[in-house]
């Protein structure tokens, strides 16, 4: 008796053939994906890992071994430091260079400073005056009384660049009759 076989269905066969690429999907799929330091030296097939396949500045002093880079294994333009020779002799001394102009001295150093009345006016002005032959260095204000949450400082700042005085300024932010008192430094010193 003769058997007949039949044809496969076109589905059949569309289902086998995602059976077998699915199969052979994962099978690719563990191959690629490898274990954390399964991959040593006799792994790597000589001349495998090639110049473009090194990142930049992956391989650190710290990452090889001494005595791993020998001459035979550089370029032969490569600048290999020797030890350092010994010390030669001295040099004969050069001759001298003409002095410099004589800086500024700073001598006399004194802080001089100017206080208002304590009393409960609006607007305060102080002006600290270095003394006859001294010049300002810096300077600086203060502000002293029992309404100091509601007064301030507009101004502290020398009166000229290179002169001689320093200013201050405050002013009481709301009427309050409390007394306040507003002080100016400034910082000065002979300087020839």
């Amino acid at each position: 008796m003769r058997r007949l076989i039949r044809r496969p269905s076109a589905s059949m066969t569309v289902a086998c053939l995602a059976l077998f690429l699915a199969l052979s999907g994962t099978g690719v799929a563990d191959i690629t994906q490898l274990a954390r330091n399964t991959v040593g030296t006799p792994q790597i097939r000589n001349g495998a890992v090639t110049t473009p396949k090194v990142r930049n500045a992956s391989i650190t002093t710290a990452k090889v071994r001494n005595r791993a880079i020998t001459l035979a294994k550089l370029a032969p333009n490569a600048r290999v430091p020797g030890p350092q020779g010994p010390a030669g002799p001295a040099g004969a001394a050069g001759a001298t260079g003409p002095a410099g102009p004589a800086g500024p001295g700073v001598t006399g150093l004194e802080v001089v400073q100017s206080i208002s009345a304590n009393d409960s006016a609006n607007s305060k002005s102080q002006t600290a005056s270095c003394p006859a032959g001294k010049r300002l260095l810096a300077g600086g204000a203060s502000l002293s009384g029992s309404i100091l949450g509601s007064v301030a400082l507009y101004r502290s700042a020398p009166v000229s660049v290179g002169g001689t005085q320093w200013t201050a300024g405050a002013s009481e932010m709301n009427a309050n009759p409390s007394n306040w008192r507003l002080a100016a430094y400034a910082v000065c010193a002979a300087i020839p």
